[in-house]
C-alpha cells in the first residue's frame, strides 16, 4: 500500500520523528524508508511508505501505523483501523 497524498497528512521525516514516542532520528527514519527493516515475526522485508518533493521526503503518521503493524507481522485486517480512530475510542 501507498501513502495516498490525497487523504493523508504528510509531514517531514523531522516532523513525523518528533511524533514517534521514542524519537528516532532523522536517519533511521531514512533508512526505514530506503533499506527496509526485517520483521522478526514474518521474516519480510518492511519499509516506511514515503514520497519525495523538491529533495524533501515526507511521510504520513498513517504511514507509520501501518509501517508498524506489518513490522510486527498483524494480518490484514489491523490494516484497515485508521489510527484516529483507535486514539478516539480508546480513552473510554
Amino acid at each position: 500500500m501507498a501513502i495516498n497524498i490525497g487523504s493523508e497528512k504528510l509531514m517531514s521525516l523531522m516532523k513525523l520523528s518528533k511524533m514517534i514516542p521514542t524519537h528516532p532520528c532523522y536517519n533511521t527514519l531514512r533508512k526505514w524508508v530506503n533499506e527496509g527493516q526485517i520483521s522478526k515475526t514474518t521474516g519480510k522485508l518492511v519499509f516506511l511508505e514515503a514520497v519525495q518533493s523538491g529533495g524533501r521526503v515526507y511521510s504520513s503518521r498513517e504511514a507509520y501505523h501501518r509501517y508498524l503493524i506489518q513490522l510486527n507481522g498483524y494480518d490484514a485486517q489491523w490494516l484497515e483501523n485508521d489510527p484516529k480512530e483507535e486514539r478516539s475510542t480508546s480513552g473510554r
